[in-house]
């Protein structure tokens, strides 16, 4: 049984269109890149980063979701920052 439940789902991982793993991929990616800009943040909050630091880290996070997305998806993501996190607005390019 458990054999014939591991053949199924092998096999239903062939039916995913592929369209649908790429959107999946994509945000993840976004998932990722805003993890990022997060963490970057809270450490500079913290003081674990100076400002030059972290406003590098910021930019090309950003420069990143633009290039792999678009210009909308990155102001979307630092408008989202900025919300959660507004002592970053200093620093955020």
């Amino acid at each position: 049984m458990p054999l014939l439940l591991f053949s199924a789902l092998i096999s239903s991982l062939f039916l995913i269109p592929k369209a649908f793993a790429h959107n999946d991929m994509k945000l993840i990616d976004v998932v990722r890149m805003t993890g990022w800009l997060q963490s970057t943040c809270t450490a500079y909050k913290a003081g674990l980063m100076n400002s030059s630091n972290a406003k590098l880290m910021l930019e090309v996070s950003l420069s990143q979701i633009k290039k792999n997305h678009s210009v909308k998806t990155a102001n979307v993501v630092r408008q989202q920052t900025l919300e959660k996190y507004p002592h970053c607005k200093e620093i955020m390019p």
